[in-house]
């Protein structure tokens, strides 16, 4: 065996006293994509490498503000401001912000004294004009506009939800709000909105709105809110959350001599949207405002009026976007006695490009009704309804019998309402080995029966 040369045992030598690679050696590129992988998996420790040495903390620091950042009241938002580097600021893209109602007790001087006077006048319909409380409201809503100006990049806005416990704001200061947004945020690429009593009229701003989620209420009238987001031209996904809306009244009472919350008619409000591609429908029950007899319905042996409101909204949904919708998620609790229209509906998605479904298995067409582009398939499941061994067994039959006309399906995912996991051990791995064989990834998450949100 020949004796290695100088040359070659000079660089086994040097290659031995290299020390091996580290976080700090590799291209910035890839620690880049470390801190992108890092941070929504556990932000903590991307927080430990800001402490570790300067350029770690150099690097990594602009991927903690990518994350969104919710302020729950402005009070929050004021006193976040001051302790950040606003060098950084221009990384915030997506931010979660909840409206507080002003704070008498810290309006000082003469409007301060006059705020007091006329606190109780503030939700009156005869409120007088210049009354002191929506004078301050609109003060402090310029304050909010100056401090969101620091944040210019923003393309993603969540409207939080206000519960029992927070000082919510006068129906004068939603209204100020929302010129608020249209004026500082009219780029928003996603917009989300929990707040059922702010008039939808600012959409008119967010030319740029791809992405659209509220409970399909609002103060503005129902025919001007399908209007405002038929208008959209780039909107192409539509979330529609009535689990979400206020069916106790609670907030209902807090402007009930000012503003009225109206239901928009779903149903009418998709037709018109015809680049839509991704549709998600999250409701129980629903008690709409205006009649929608001229809703298009398959089956013309049944009277459409007397079909449950959910069940109507939910079918009306699915016309007229064959061609453009890719992901479809439907959660309604459909009366009984209407799961095969409601089956046949979704049938009717056998000619088109569909990719993601996702609903209730007692909603489920079968395998010979789904598109050949489905790629995944998530179904919620209650044992509650049919035994389970009984409901996997004939999953698993049409899925044999149907499984060519689906050969882009790759992944299940089956959410089931069973505590003692223990109990269906045995089918679930039955289940799994025969999806297995017909080359389908199957997994399981545990749900709690309730409709998900």
């Amino acid at each position: 065996m020949p004796k290695p040369s100088k040359a070659s045992a000079a660089a086994n030598a040097k290659a031995a006293k290299k020390p091996p690679p580290h976080l700090l050696t590799i291209p910035l590129e890839l620690r880049e994509h470390v801190y992108t992988e890092l941070l929504p998996e556990d932000a903590s420790a991307l927080f430990q490498l800001l402490l570790t040495n300067h350029q770690l903390s150099r690097e990594a620091k602009p991927f903690t503000f990518k994350q969104p950042l919710a302020f729950d009241g402005q009070s929050e938002l004021y006193s976040w401001l001051p302790r950040v580097d606003r060098r950084f600021l221009r990384y915030v893209t997506d931010v979660q912000f909840k409206l507080h109602d002003i704070d008498p007790e810290k309006i000082m001087g003469a409007l301060g004294k006059r705020l007091r006077q006329a606190i109780t006048a503030a939700n009156s319909a005869h409120a007088p004009v210049g009354n002191p409380y929506d004078e301050a409201c609109d003060w402090e809503i310029e304050r909010l506009e100056s401090a969101f100006s620091y944040l210019p990049n923003v393309k993603h806005f969540t409207v939080l939800p206000s519960t029992d416990a927070d000082p919510r704001p006068s129906y004068h200061m939603l209204v100020s709000f929302s010129h608020l947004l249209s004026r500082r945020f009219p780029h928003l690429v996603t917009l989300t909105n929990h707040e059922e009593f702010l008039p939808a009229r600012f959409l008119s701003a967010m030319q740029n709105l791809r992405r659209l989620c509220f409970s399909g209420m609002s103060t503005s009238p129902p025919a001007e809110v399908t209007a405002l987001v038929r208008g959209l031209p780039n909107l192409v996904e539509l979330e529609i959350n009535r689990l979400d809306a206020d069916t106790s009244g609670r907030q209902s009472d807090r402007y009930s001599r000012i503003a009225t919350s109206h239901l928009c008619n779903y149903a009418e409000l998709t037709r018109g949207l015809s680049r839509l591609e991704s549709l998600a429908f999250y409701g129980e029950s629903c008690d709409q405002d205006e009649d929608d007899d001229d809703e298009d319905d398959d089956d013309d042996d049944d009277d459409v009026a007397e079909i449950p409101e959910a069940t109507r909204i939910f079918m009306g949904a699915l016309d007229g976007h064959r061609s453009s919708l890719q992901k479809l998620q439907i959660f309604a609790n459909v009366d009984a006695s209407y799961e095969s229209r409601v089956q046949k509906k979704l049938a009717t998605f056998k000619t088109s490009n569909l990719v993601h479904l996702e609903t209730f298995h007692a909603h489920f067409p079968g395998f010979d009704f789904l598109p050949g582009s489905l790629r995944t398939l998530v179904l919620w499941s209650s044992s509650r309804d049919v035994p389970f061994e009984s409901s996997m067994k004939a999953l698993v039959k049409t899925a044999r019998q149907y499984r060519s006309s689906v050969p882009n399906l790759g992944n299940i995912l089956i959410n089931l309402d069973v505590e003692n996991w223990e109990r269906v051990s045995g089918a679930r791995h039955w289940l799994y080995e025969q999806m297995e064989y017909l080359g389908i990834r199957l997994s399981w998450r545990y749900w709690d029966g309730f409709l998900p949100k």
